[in-house]
């Protein structure tokens, strides 16, 4: 392969930095290694940055902003992509270490290097590499006139001129900026839930091995179907509590990253349960705690299970007869005689009374107040 890295360094020192070199001994400081690094990716914005979507077969498009929400995929055929992944695998990057809020353009900044600029100018294809060299002579004033149709374009933080962006349009930005990132922490923080469901139910190493199911699917080792085959035996008749979750993290960028299509087979599944996923931060996940609302409590399958409640151990009993209950209760009642004869009637014959001392008094279990109601 050609090495023309030679050939632009010394070129971008002499017509952008004004210093004349023949060869690669000067080396520039920190500033403007940041200055060269943001030019080559605004560059590549400029020449191929283009709206649309990245996976589309027939016709993929992509730029600069693309890449701030995840990273490249190894899918991904277009010209921004295929240069991201380059550089990717030359600097042996591991994608689970970007996201949203740390992406692959803020991993490229931080690294601010002369082994990094090296990296992201091999990462070209050889056509785009000859094709820089060209236009650095007018590289500052293309990428000028390219901010200038792009107001909204952020050039890493401005520093030249950070007073210029204190406009009207910028502050719009900047809350539009705030409102997505606080759309991104809720749906993050719907995504953490749901991968801690899942984690409490798998396990770990369950849950890696989930991870590993949707890699292998978007690799084309597995099918769809394997994975769904896989999810039933792990879940079995609990898949339907947990199927919402499970799409969650398949589809999301950080853990499962199963790609669109896949997803919307699993879910197309004939056995598959209906899916809620477009849920917000209210949503309640299939394994969180016990609500505070009373109502929330489990049913009892049986009586025995009424042993474990603290509030129905045994505890003293008073015992009331039954002459003085339906005397007091009943006295110069008229209305109620028949029934206070039929009540005393039913204690005496009753053979689930039989136990009481004489059959003339019922025991009353004096309970504490519960916490919770249960209903069994």
């Amino acid at each position: 392969m050609p090495y023309y890295w030679g050939n632009a360094y010394n070129n971008y020192l002499s017509f952008i930095l004004d210093i004349q070199a023949n060869s690669q001994d000067i080396i520039i400081n920190n500033e403007s290694i940041r200055n060269f690094i943001l030019d080559i990716t605004d560059w590549m914005d400029l020449k191929y940055g283009e709206d649309g979507d990245c996976e589309d077969e027939t016709n993929p498009k992509s730029k600069k902003k693309t890449y701030t929400i995840f990273p490249p995929k190894e899918t991904d055929q277009t010209k921004i992509g295929k240069w991201l992944r380059n550089f990717i695998v030359m600097e042996n990057l591991n994608t689970n270490d970007l996201s949203r809020t740390y992406n692959i353009y803020d991993y490229i900044e931080d690294s601010n290097t002369m082994q990094t600029l090296e990296k992201l100018f091999h990462s070209l294809d050889v056509d785009d590499q000859l094709l820089f060299i060209r236009n650095i002579p007018t590289l500052v004033q293309e990428l000028d006139n390219y901010y200038d149709m792009n107001p909204s374009y952020n050039r890493g933080e401005d520093i030249d001129n950070p007073e210029d962006d204190e406009d009207d349009e910028d502050d719009e930005d900047d809350e539009d900026d705030e409102d997505d990132e606080d759309e991104y922490e809720e749906d993050a923080n719907i995504i953490e839930e749901s991968v801690n469901c899942l984690k409490q139910y798998l396990g770990t190493d369950g849950f890696e091995q989930f991870i590993s199911y949707c890699e292998y699917v978007n690799d084309e080792r597995y099918t769809t179907t394997n994975l769904f085959s896989y999810l039933t035996g792990e879940f079995q008749n609990d898949l339907v509590i947990y199927w919402d979750d499970i799409i969650l993290v398949a589809q999301s960028d950080r853990y499962g990253k199963l790609d669109e299509g896949y997803v919307a087979d699993l879910v197309d599944m004939d056995e598959a349960p209906e899916t809620g996923v477009n849920r917000d931060a209210s949503d309640i996940s299939s394994c969180e705690s016990d609500s505070d609302d009373e109502d929330d409590m489990p049913e009892l399958e049986d009586d025995n299970e009424l042993s474990d409640i603290d509030d129905l151990q045994d505890i003293d009993i008073t015992p009331i007869p039954i002459d003085n209950y339906t005397r007091n209760f009943f006295y110069n009642n008229e209305d109620l005689d028949d029934i206070a004869v039929e009540l005393s009637r039913v204690f005496q014959n009753e053979p689930d009374f039989t136990h009481l001392e004489n059959n003339s008094n019922i025991t009353h279990r004096t309970r504490s107040r519960a916490t919770r109601s249960i209903r069994v």
